[in-house]
């Protein structure tokens, strides 16, 4: 049975996300979520909506609903920046109602291992 932490989630605003070097950024809002009981506020990303519109998700779902391994590799730089963010921590420990941050709950490891939908 889901319990209430296993499904809290929030947005996260990010601005100038340097994926490469000078040359590539990304603007939009992350949603960060829960990574389940026993977790305590460690969180994952699990959405990103770029700023334009453009949604992205771990599956890499593309065109038509198609996989697109572009859209892939694209979220998982984007969230990796923002599961190593201090400031993502913070905001996450904060809404979670926690004043001290643990370490973050990688969102690569989480698909691998087939706990996103």
């Amino acid at each position: 049975m889901a319990t209430a932490a296993d499904e809290f989630s929030i947005p996260y605003k990010f601005e100038e996300i340097r994926l490469a070097g000078e040359g590539l950024m990304a603007w939009g809002t992350a949603t960060l979520s829960s990574a389940g009981a026993g977790y305590g506020d460690e969180f994952y990303v699990s959405e990103i909506e770029l700023t334009g519109g453009k949604k992205l998700t771990p599956e890499g779902i593309g065109y038509l609903g198609f996989p697109d391994a572009m859209n892939k590799a694209l979220f998982k730089a984007i969230s990796r920046v923002i599961e190593d963010d201090p400031l993502a921590q913070a905001k996450f420990s904060e809404a979670m109602g926690h004043t001290t941050l643990r370490r973050v709950y990688n969102s690569t490891y989480h698909v691998e291992q087939g706990r996103v939908a």
